[in-house]
């Protein structure tokens, strides 16, 4: 137990050297209400690992399914809020970061997919006709009334 308190008073120092260099550095806090709503936020931000080793309530204070979900490691989007609420801070952002980065995979996937749509009709494009290739396609029933008029048979 004394190695982990010391252990958190570093981190709690780390932080607060960085993120409040004139202010005299507190003793570590025991509670919640011990740090005002500025070293909160900024510890909640800078430092979620440090918030959440200090303030996280245990399982049982949070939702049952969120606390299942967060013991077998299978937490959804909808968890985040939860996470944060009960102080579970360091959880929710690695959760978020995973979001994020599901949504960048997904859009590189829409733009890879989009451009290769656009290649395909670009090349379409450059292997029509001279003057036709940035025109819509003729309908069937046009392309027969010209081959009639112009005697071209099917053969």
């Amino acid at each position: 137990m004394q190695d982990l308190q010391a252990y958190h008073q570093q981190q709690f120092s780390n932080f607060w050297a960085k993120s409040f260099p004139d202010k005299t550095c507190p003793p570590l806090p025991k509670k919640l209400e011990d740090v005002g709503l500025s070293v909160r936020l900024a510890m909640e931000e800078e430092a979620p690992e440090l918030f959440q080793n200090l303030f996280r309530s245990d399982y049982s204070a949070m939702p049952a399914d969120t606390a299942t979900r967060l013991r077998e490691n299978r937490l959804w989007t909808d968890d985040i809020p939860v996470l944060k609420k009960y102080g579970w801070t360091a959880k929710a952002k690695e959760l978020e970061g995973q979001v994020q980065e599901a949504r960048r995979i997904i859009e590189e996937k829409k733009l890879a997919e989009m451009k290769a749509r656009n290649d395909e009709i670009e090349k379409r494009n450059r292997e029509r006709p001279k003057g036709m290739q940035y025109s819509q396609p003729l309908p069937y029933e046009q392309i027969l009334k010209a081959r009639e008029q112009w005697g071209i048979s099917g053969n």
